[in-house]
């Protein structure tokens, strides 16, 4: 073998070698502790997730990727929901004069529930009403719909009803 032979192949053994070597040291176990902070990100669904791994990201939010609307939750009566950074309680389902679906009606009627809302930085009780949304911290929040609907011919079961609700940031914010 010609001696040029010899050093083309000395030099691609040393190539190949030198390319294992750095490859095995990117993947070596790097022995520096990370700390994150303890800030913790406020999930739609209300739960909260913290800090991990070598770059303190985020933990994925529970079912993040099939999260729908975040905007629109349903909620049922003695029930809590957190919809868009709004904690909603339905406390009592107060009046239904919704037109019975079953009946031809001049006015369209409305829903009222008293209900308790809690942000980070505020909270209260109150009454919303079907046809008028209200101002709550930085958020407009509209009682847009319930199951089931009204029949003439049945009576009407507060305790049963499931309420629709969309939270949307107020404008201007």
């Amino acid at each position: 073998m010609k001696p040029i032979h010899i050093l083309v192949f000395i030099g691609v053994i040393a190539v190949v070698v030198s390319g294992v070597f750095i490859v095995t040291l990117n993947k070596a176990p790097n022995n520096e502790q990370v700390f994150c902070t303890a800030d913790a990100l406020l999930c739609p669904d209300g739960s909260y997730v913290g800090r991990t791994g070598r770059e303190c990201q985020f933990s994925a939010c529970p079912n993040a990727e099939t999260a729908a609307d975040t905007t629109v939750g349903e909620i049922g009566v003695k029930e809590t929901k957190m919809i868009n950074g709004v904690r909603i309680a339905v406390n009592s389902v107060t009046e239904d004069s919704r037109c019975p679906s079953d009946a031809t009606c001049i006015w369209a009627g409305r829903l009222t529930a008293n209900v308790s809302l809690k942000s980070n930085i505020n909270s209260e009780t109150r009454t919303i009403f079907s046809d008028t949304p209200v101002e709550f911290d930085t958020h407009t929040i509209s009682l847009v719909s319930a199951t089931p609907p009204p029949k003439s011919t049945e009576k009407k079961d507060f305790s049963q009803y499931r309420l629709t609700f969309k939270v949307v940031p107020t404008s201007g914010n």
